[in-house]
């Protein structure tokens, strides 16, 4: 912990702050006047503009005309990795911070990280941060996680091998490093669309000597913004991918992945999980998920790095990844790692309810609403195919294994699923009586386990029969 004071030395070092512009003209200006409003005043900004086509380029060069601290500098886009390498090399400053474009920050920020950084002599200084949803400010603790951090001034990654990764957040716009350890060790970004900053950021983790961090909030993080990288990962789904790569080898490189193998795993694996999961294209999901099966592997995420795994969802996730076929998951209405999701894809009841489903093998069988006290609908394309008598006498007994769902509703019961031939069910209530019927699931999960183009093709069923034997129910029915 830290106290939110910051007394200037008489000689205040340089600090640096190099920030990538890529087409943020609804933003870039906040960002820079709150850079502007720092107590600290030794500072040199280097814009650098990665072809921005909107207005953001003009922004950053009129900031540039007005105050001599800043300097600006353009590229054909590269993308945030290059732009923010070609700023550490334009960087003359003791202090070096790699701040966002769309992001602001509180006007004693820089006063509060190089006096921390001065006085404990760290060589990276991490703050707390908010996140910014449109107008609503969010509290983020878990990007930087003072339960895991040493009671000390300063501590480095054999103080806490097994949470080094698991801390603070691998990004770097929260840090404030010292310019002469990133060049003694050669420290640059990825030249990646998104995830570049990645390895950079971990690595420096398990290289620097020194580490402190301030528990006071000094920056707000926009998220959900459409035009960051963090927005735009669908268009390269697979970057990720390659930062995780680079980071496991400069752990081997460095000597250290046996003391940090355990951190690594499981961050890096919630990571592709998250990565999986935010999303929003199918066609991305699916290209991640068939990467993550071949490259499980090779990232060392395997069967017996399990053990390493803290919590039972990452054991549910491995185990989905390592078994689940492509040609299966993409059955899975989510298309994430979920067993759950994809199980409720093929089987699934719920009665009685506001929305009431009967699903096996993927297939609806009965689909309803009561929304409003109405009596409850069976889609007619339902009752097209029962099921076949692939089961024969074996049905009745399955048949017999639902039994009778009994549901208390306000003044009456409710009472359902009764069996009532081989191959079909009757869902009975108070306001009306509907029919349930089972389709061929013998035949989808054969067609299923064929693998065919079209798996769930009911054309191919005896229509007539099934016809004729839902036309001898209703009449049965009528009777009664």
């Amino acid at each position: 912990m830290c106290k939110e004071t910051a007394t200037l030395a008489m000689t205040p070092s340089l600090v640096s702050i190099i920030i990538p512009i890529y087409n943020v003209e609804s933003y870039l200006r906040e960002c820079l006047d709150s850079i502007l409003a720092q107590t600290y005043k030794n500072l040199e900004v280097i814009l650098i503009d990665d072809g921005s086509t909107d207005s953001s380029g003009a922004i950053a060069k009129e900031y540039a005309s007005k105050d001599i601290r800043i300097h600006y500098f353009y590229q054909e886009n590269q993308g945030a990795g290059s732009a923010r390498n070609k700023g550490l090399e334009k960087a003359n400053g003791e202090w070096v911070l790699f701040f966002d474009s769309d992001d602001f920050m509180r006007a004693d920020s820089i006063a509060l990280l190089a006096e921390r950084a001065r006085t404990t002599n760290a060589q990276i200084t991490i703050a707390a941060s908010n996140a910014l949803h449109q107008t609503k400010i969010i509290p983020m603790p878990k990007w930087l996680q003072f339960k895991f951090i040493p009671n000390k001034t300063t501590f480095n990654y054999k103080d806490m091998p097994k949470h080094i990764f698991g801390f603070c957040v691998g990004w770097a716009w929260d840090k404030l490093y010292r310019r002469d350890f990133l060049l003694t060790h050669n420290l640059s970004f990825q030249n990646l669309p998104s995830t570049n900053d990645l390895s950079f950021t971990f690595t420096s983790l398990i290289l620097a000597d020194t580490i402190t961090c301030l528990d006071t909030v000094l920056f707000t993080h926009r998220i959900n913004v459409p035009t960051s990288l963090e927005s735009t990962r669908d268009k390269t789904p697979l970057s990720f991918i390659e930062a995780i790569r680079l980071w496991k080898e400069n752990l081997i490189r460095a000597g250290v992945y046996a003391e940090v193998k355990e951190s690594y795993i499981n961050w890096s694996f919630d990571f592709a999980m998250w990565y999986l999961e935010s999303l929003n294209s199918t066609q991305a999901k699916d290209r991640v998920f068939v990467a993550l099966r071949k490259t499980l592997k090779e990232l060392d995420i395997t069967i017996a790095s399990m053990r390493y795994f803290r919590s039972e969802k990452n054991y549910k996730r491995f185990l989905y990844l390592r078994y689940i076929p492509l040609r299966l998951h993409k059955y899975n209405p989510t298309h994430n790692a979920d067993i759950k999701s994809l199980w409720k894809y093929f089987f699934r009841i719920r009665l009685f309810k506001k929305q009431n489903i009967v699903r096996l093998f993927g297939i609806t069988l009965y689909q309803s609403s009561n929304e409003g006290g109405g009596a409850y609908n069976v889609r007619t394309s339902d009752t097209t195919s029962l099921l076949v008598s692939f089961f024969g006498d074996g049905c009745i007994i399955w048949t017999k294994c639902f039994g009778i769902f009994v549901f208390w509703r306000g003044c009456y019961f409710v009472w359902g699923i009764v069996r009532t031939t081989t191959t079909h069910y009757a869902i009975a209530n108070s306001s009306a009586t509907h029919y349930l019927y089972l389709k061929s699931i013998h035949f989808a999960w054969k067609q299923i386990l064929q693998n065919q183009k079209n798996p769930l093709n009911w054309q191919n069923l005896p229509i007539q029969r099934s016809l004729r034997a839902l036309h001898n129910l209703q009449n049965k029915a009528r009777r009664a």
